[in-house]
């Protein structure tokens, strides 16, 4: 393994061994990793601040970040990588691939590109993240932003999960994970509860298995019902519906205001909870 603990070093070249560790190095760094062979990656790493050249660096397959924030750009294939202390940012590219993505102790946030379209979590705090045809992301781990590229897919874990949409395909899963950039938020076997805020709203909301409820904005809303647990949901005065919805059992309207309510013929029942 080659490690660094000394930033004037850094114009050393860093080649050919299997493990890259910036573990012990207090300080920011900046990586664009953009070539690999075999899931051994290569490409630049420089310490932010420091005037000398970026390091070139081949051959590694396991590569751990700084005590300072480090802010990767992956867009080639890597067995893993550990973000080790700091705030830290990963932002994935075209090309990007990685077995294992552990996040470090700070505040750390797992940016997608466009062809990214599904997030699954596996629980609290692990998931992995998928294209329609491959895998991107074998399994990350420990972060705390989710950043989509506008129309991704966030699947909750098998279990009950609290949902909270507080903007423009925003909010928070479990409160601990905060994700923006969604189009979709799926639920799973478990009991999903979905609360929309005052800016919240997405493309669509499917419940999943499960007995799952939606309370809406609390401000006169608009339901239509095209089924039972199907229909969609926007600010009454609008044109533009602020979501449609699938799977859910349950529904909230305003408690400040009076919702109004439309029921397509095969409509059978709709359980409403509380509201206006």
């Amino acid at each position: 393994a080659l490690g660094y603990n000394n930033a004037n070093k850094m114009q050393a070249l860093a080649s050919g061994d299997n493990q890259l560790s910036f573990a012990n190095l207090a300080a920011d760094v900046q990586w664009v990793i953009n070539g690999s062979t075999n899931e051994r990656a290569a490409g630049q790493v420089s310490v932010v601040g420091q005037t000398t050249p970026a390091s070139q660096f081949s051959g590694f397959n396991h590569i751990t970040g700084a005590k300072g924030a480090d802010d990767v750009t992956l867009a080639a294939a890597i067995g893993d990588i550990n973000l080790g202390e700091g705030n830290n940012r990963l932002r994935l590219q075209t090309g990007a691939k990685v077995n294992s993505l552990l996040a470090g102790t700070g505040r750390d946030e797992l940016r997608s590109f466009a062809a990214v379209n599904l997030w699954q979590m596996l629980s609290a705090t692990e998931g992995t993240l998928s294209t329609a045809s491959a895998k991107v992301v074998g399994q990350f781990t420990g972060f705390d932003v989710l950043t989509g590229s506008g129309n991704d897919r966030l699947s909750g874990a098998a279990a009950s999960n609290k949902w909270l949409l507080n903007g423009p395909g925003s909010g928070t899963l479990n409160t601990r994970l905060s994700f923006a950039g969604f189009g979709h938020l799926q639920g799973n076997g478990g009991n999903d509860t979905f609360e929309v805020d005052a800016a919240g709203g997405i493309t669509s909301i499917d419940g999943g298995d499960g007995d799952d409820s939606l309370s809406a904005r609390n401000s006169a809303n608009t339901w239509n019902f095209s089924r039972n647990d199907s229909g969609n949901l926007r600010a009454t005065g609008e044109q533009a519906n602020y979501l449609s919805f699938s799977g859910i059992e349950t529904f909230t309207g305003a408690v400040a205001a009076a919702d109004s309510i439309s029921l397509d013929p095969q409509v059978t029942q709709v359980k409403l909870a509380a509201g206006g």
